[in-house]
């Protein structure tokens, strides 16, 4: 079962206009669903497969998304 917090519902119906909320959700969902699958499925396989450089690899994806949500993610005072 997914781990459901409040974020992965308040902040999609936050920032999506009401006619688009149904279909933000979906794509946040679905996003958490892959993640979930990649992190169980394909992150010990790459980590056996090419031992700590992995962890180099995380970080790329780490800087990456936090990047795009500073620049892309709208503010929601």
């Amino acid at each position: 079962m997914i781990n459901s917090t409040p974020f992965l519902v308040s902040y999609p119906c936050e920032i999506w206009q009401y006619q688009l909320r149904s279909r933000g959700l979906v794509v946040t969902w679905m996003s958490t669903v892959l993640a979930i699958f990649f992190n169980t499925f394909i992150n010990p396989i790459a980590l056996e497969a090419i031992a700590w450089k992995y962890y180099i690899v995380f970080i790329a994806v780490l800087v990456c998304f936090g990047l795009t949500a500073y620049f892309f993610y709208p503010e929601t005072r």
